[in-house]
């Protein structure tokens, strides 16, 4: 889609609070932050995740400098991907000195923290059989010189090049939870750690029963809009059907439909007949997925969890989000 393309569409999102922009490492772009800007500008956007590999510090410098001081009623997160040790990293990214450039762009966010207040960055890893014998060892290493009680953990999903690179174990992950929240505990404070406490049983729950404890409102309340104008409700339910992993049978493909082809207006998109029938598909518990984007939603759009998070206030477990 051009920027003129964009402008077009974006006065849509009358009602958008949270826009991530994403990869692909979406840096490469020239127009990056200007396709932001539109959204900043057009919508009543609260929160922008910029999630990046952090190969590209002078981008990354260049777009945080240009968005904090224009829009400082809007939080900015930039997300850094962290996959391993040096070795490790280079190795799954196939990039010599990736590493090193990782460390730099954390270090430069470090720094412009102190002077941009809506600024915030993160970093997370996502867990392989490529990387999951040195799990401990990068958690030893992130609590040392990074920020560990900004770190993610998320399983590898999607269409990749080795499947059997997916084949984590669930309990070998589940340790892998427990003990980066245990970390973490000290480090936060009571209600952030009541919160993602009983955010990562509900998560662990889901992973562990292959169902959404929480309702799914992906194509409702979270969608994914592609570089070509696609709408998808979620990044891995037409990669869920491709791979033939629903678990009940859908006539068709998830593409809810092709902006370009709807005048630009998402609200139309989302009217169509057949984005009632997918959003009708995946309440029915029709699909089920690790995607963490979806899971957060849902945790955060369910009341009752709230309830969840007072009794993990006051008898903190993780086992506190599965009840």
């Amino acid at each position: 889609m051009t920027l003129a393309e964009i402008k077009k569409a974006v006065p849509r999102f009358d009602n958008l609070f949270q826009l991530t922009i994403s990869g692909g490492e979406p840096l490469l772009r020239d127009d990056c932050f200007d396709i932001v800007s539109i959204f900043c500008e057009q919508t009543p956007v609260r929160r922008v995740t910029l999630a990046t590999n952090g190969s590209l510090p002078e981008k990354m410098t260049r777009f945080v400098k240009e968005f904090c001081p224009r829009y400082p009623h809007i939080a900015l997160s930039v997300n850094l991907s962290i996959d391993g040790l040096k070795d490790t990293h280079d190795s799954i990214r196939a990039v010599k000195g990736s590493f090193e450039k990782m460390l730099e762009s954390f270090d430069l966010l470090s720094s412009m923290m102190k002077k941009y207040k809506n600024l915030k960055r993160a970093t997370a890893t996502t867990v392989s059989t490529s990387n999951q014998n040195e799990i401990p060892e990068l958690m030893d290493f992130i609590e040392r010189r990074m920020d560990i009680a900004s770190h993610g953990l998320m399983l590898m999903r999607g269409d990749v090049r080795n499947a059997n690179k997916k084949k984590v174990d669930y309990e070998r992950f589940r340790r892998m939870i427990l003990a980066l929240e245990e970390r973490c505990s000290h480090k936060r404070g009571r209600i952030v750690s009541a919160i993602s406490h009983t955010y990562q049983g509900r998560r662990l729950g889901s992973i562990e029963n292959r169902r959404m404890l929480d309702t799914c409102l992906a194509g409702e309340k979270l969608i994914i809009m592609d570089e070509k104008g696609q709408i998808f409700p979620c990044e891995l339910l037409e990669v869920l059907r491709q791979q033939y992993e629903l678990k009940l049978p859908f006539k068709g493909d998830f593409i809810l439909g092709n902006i370009r082809e709807h005048d630009y207006d998402i609200g139309k998109v989302l009217e169509s007949a057949k984005a009632k029938r997918v959003c009708e598909f995946i309440k029915n518990d029709g699909c089920w997925c690790t995607f963490e984007c979806a899971m957060i939603n849902n945790f955060l759009l369910n009341p009752v969890n709230y309830l969840r998070v007072i009794k993990n206030m006051l008898h903190p477990s993780l086992k506190g989000g599965l009840s």
